[in-house]
C-alpha cells in the first residue's frame, strides 16, 4: 500500500499518457461512456420513480391505506407484488443493456 499522494501521481502520468496516445479508439470510448451513463441515469430515475411513486400514491389517495387484502394493507401488498419486481426487471434490463453497449464497443475497437 502506498501514500495516497504517490497514489495521485501515477494517476496523473497515466491520465497524461493515455492523452498523448488517443487516437480513433478515443471517440468510440466516449460514446461508450455516454451510453452506460446515459443508461445508468435513466435507470437510477426509474427505481427513484418506483420507489418514490408508492408513497406518493398512497399519500395522494388516503382511501387506499383503508384497503386490506386478507388483513394485509394494501400499501403493503403493492410494495412486495409491484414495486420490487419493477426494480428486479430493471435491474435485469439494464444489465442486458449495458452487456449490448460493451459487445458493439468490443466489435467496434476489433474493426478498427
Amino acid at each position: 500500500m502506498s501514500h495516497p499522494r504517490t497514489q495521485a501521481a501515477q494517476r496523473a502520468r497515466i491520465t497524461a499518457a493515455a492523452n498523448a496516445d488517443a487516437g480513433p479508439d478515443d471517440a468510440i470510448l466516449r460514446s461508450l461512456i455516454t451510453a452506460q451513463l446515459r443508461l445508468s441515469l435513466t435507470a437510477g430515475a426509474f427505481a427513484v420513480g418506483v420507489l418514490l411513486g408508492v408513497p406518493v400514491l398512497l399519500i395522494a389517495v388516503p382511501q387506499l391505506q383503508d384497503i386490506t387484502v386478507a388483513r394485509v394493507p394494501l400499501g403493503w401488498l403493492v410494495l412486495a407484488a409491484g414495486v420490487f419486481p419493477a426494480i428486479i426487471t430493471s435491474g435485469w434490463v439494464y444489465t442486458r443493456a449495458a452487456e449490448r453497449h460493451e459487445q458493439r464497443y468490443r466489435v467496434l475497437v476489433d474493426d478498427a
